[in-house]
């Protein structure tokens, strides 16, 4: 049954994102370009440049000597979320809905300790969820919120819908959708 739906996606100009990347993405992309659309913060502030609204940064904290200004930082009520600048599929995204009891709760209404959320950051800074292992650097942003037209499709994140651009002509499209499983984080 599954094997006759991919079949028939396939017929209809549905592609999967290994056979997107293969014949477009990385074929018609010069690498120089793929390496700045890999950096989160270069890409934000590309998109700044043109005009294209982005999620208010809070801070970036780029060695262990910014961590002191992380309290600054996260003292948006509202909520905020740290993540890598290059990372991907969503690792090493911490998303958090505001203060708790001396804490922070996260978007899955687990409480945090700031010591975890620096334990995180770290993580981040040493490369543990970057491509490729690098180094890498922490961005502190304003959480997104959802419509609640998405509410009964959704867990608890933000969806979003990702276009692929080939020569100007927006060319792919896809919906991604946070879950139970991706811990409310809309990722591939």
């Amino acid at each position: 049954m599954v094997f006759r739906s991919i079949a028939a996606l396939k017929r209809n100009g549905v592609i999967g994102i290994n056979e997107r990347n293969i014949r477009y993405v990385n074929h018609l992309n010069p690498r120089k370009l793929l390496y700045t659309v890999d950096d989160k913060l270069v890409t934000k502030q590309l998109a700044e440049k043109v005009g294209i609204p982005t999620p208010e940064l809070y801070g970036v904290i780029s060695d262990a000597r910014d961590m002191r200004r992380l309290p600054d930082m996260m003292g948006h009520a509202g909520g905020f979320v740290i993540k890598p600048a290059q990372g991907s599929q969503g690792k090493g995204i911490m998303v958090i809905d505001g203060p708790l009891k001396g804490g922070w709760c996260l978007a899955t209404g687990r409480r945090v300790e700031i010591d975890e959320i620096r334990f995180q950051i770290n993580n981040i800074l040493s490369g543990m969820y970057s491509l490729g292992g690098q180094p890498d650097k922490a961005l502190i942003e304003y959480r997104v919120k959802f419509d609640d037209v998405f509410g009964a499709i959704s867990f608890k994140g933000v969806p979003d819908i990702r276009v692929i651009v080939l020569k100007g002509v927006p060319a792919f499209a896809m919906l991604r959708l946070p879950t139970a499983e991706s811990d409310g984080k809309a990722n591939l």
